[in-house]
């Protein structure tokens, strides 16, 4: 299995209620394809990782998976508020393509997975023994 064949949802912890962001992955979920499951799975694991808070501000983008119906349903069943970038203005996303960005650089570099698990304990290790710690570091040090 490739990278470029792996597809990914996170959901990123950018700005909590209070306005007060970690930029910690807070929740993520592997699937072989990227559909309205696998981003509803990333949003109920984080939902339910943060003791099921309401108010949080759910940054995405215009993929068909982020628009479902079922999708805005479950952000609504969440208690999300929902921002969305205007056609052609990504920004607002812009931390969770960086993320992604890093990961396929650092954390998934010349991996060559060997099933769907080991894509799931390569992307657990780097997101918890690598980048979380560097952005604690940063936090910690300002």
């Amino acid at each position: 299995m490739r990278t470029k064949d792996i597809r990914r949802s996170v959901q990123d912890e950018r700005i909590a209620p209070g306005g007060i962001g970690s930029h910690l992955i807070i929740a993520w979920h592997v699937a072989d394809t990227m559909t309205q499951d696998l981003t509803i799975t990333a949003l109920t694991k984080a939902w339910k990782q943060r003791n099921k808070p309401t108010g949080v501000m759910m940054h995405n983008d215009r993929g068909s998976q982020y628009t479902s119906d079922d999708y805005w349903t479950a952000l609504k069943d969440c208690g999300a508020v929902v921002s969305m970038s205007r056609k052609g203005n990504p920004w607002d996303n812009a931390p969770v393509e960086s993320f992604l960005a890093t990961l396929k650089t650092e954390g998934f570099q010349k991996t060559r997975f060997r099933d769907h698990e080991h894509v799931q304990s390569v992307a657990w290790q780097y997101i918890e023994n690598m980048y979380h710690r560097q952005r604690l570091q940063a936090v910690s040090k300002s």
